[in-house]
């Protein structure tokens, strides 16, 4: 079954998450973006290989945004934080080669939600 980017933001809201956890943990979902993005292209096929641009960028406004390349694109929006409130994921793809920015994503959730349970 694939996920689809609500169940990712259903997952965010579920968790209680915050912005102020995307700004703390920002580097660790960076880490399973990298991974799963490699990991996707190096064993399916019909994926496109796609490659992270490292680090993020942020607005002035308070938005987050996690950038892509591909091999005929380059910095394609990933996973959005917008300002106001919105998290978006890779509009631009279709559900195939959007699993692993979504399996990412509940795994990052996971991580937080775990790492906050700890504390």
């Amino acid at each position: 079954m694939e996920l689809t980017s609500q169940e990712c933001r259903d997952r965010f809201q579920k968790y209680n998450l915050s912005y102020d956890d995307v700004k703390k943990y920002i580097l660790i979902l960076i880490t399973y973006l990298d991974i799963n993005l490699k990991e996707f292209s190096k064993n399916n096929s019909e994926v496109l290989p796609m490659t992270l641009n490292k680090g993020a960028k942020y607005n002035k406004n308070g938005g987050i945004y996690l950038f892509v390349n591909g091999p005929y694109f380059s910095n394609r929006e990933c996973i959005s934080f917008n300002d106001d409130g919105f998290i978006g994921f890779c509009g631009w793809a279709d559900s195939k080669n959007a699993q692993p920015i979504y399996i990412s994503f509940i795994q990052w959730c996971e991580y937080i939600r775990y790492i906050k349970k700890i504390k």
